[in-house]
C-alpha cells in the first residue's frame, strides 16, 4: 500500500491536470485490487484527508450540511445544589 499511497500522494499534489477525485479513486482502485478491502479503506481515508488538506475549499464545497438532527445539541447543566428555597 505504500507504493499506491506515494501514487496517489504525487497525483494529488503535483500532477494538477489529473482531478483530485480521479486520483483518489484510482488508488483506492488499486488499493483494493493488490492489497485488499482494507487497503483501499486505508488508502481512500489517507488521500482523503490529503484532499482536504491542499484543497480546503472545495471539500468544504462537497460536504453536505449538517441537519439539526445531526448537531450536537447543548447539554444544560443541572440546578445548582444548596441553595434551593422551599
Amino acid at each position: 500500500s505504500g507504493y499506491i499511497l506515494r501514487l496517489g500522494i504525487l497525483e494529488l499534489q503535483f500532477l494538477k491536470e489529473v482531478p483530485p477525485k480521479v486520483a483518489i479513486n484510482e488508488a483506492v482502485e488499486l488499493g483494493k485490487i493488490f492489497g485488499g478491502e482494507t487497503c483501499g479503506k486505508f488508502v481512500n481515508g489517507v488521500l482523503g484527508t490529503l484532499y482536504r488538506k491542499i484543497y480546503p475549499e472545495e471539500a468544504a464545497a462537497e460536504e453536505p450540511e449538517k441537519t439539526s438532527e445531526e448537531k450536537p445539541e447543548a447539554k444544560s447543566e443541572p440546578p445548582a445544589k444548596g441553595n434551593a428555597q422551599s
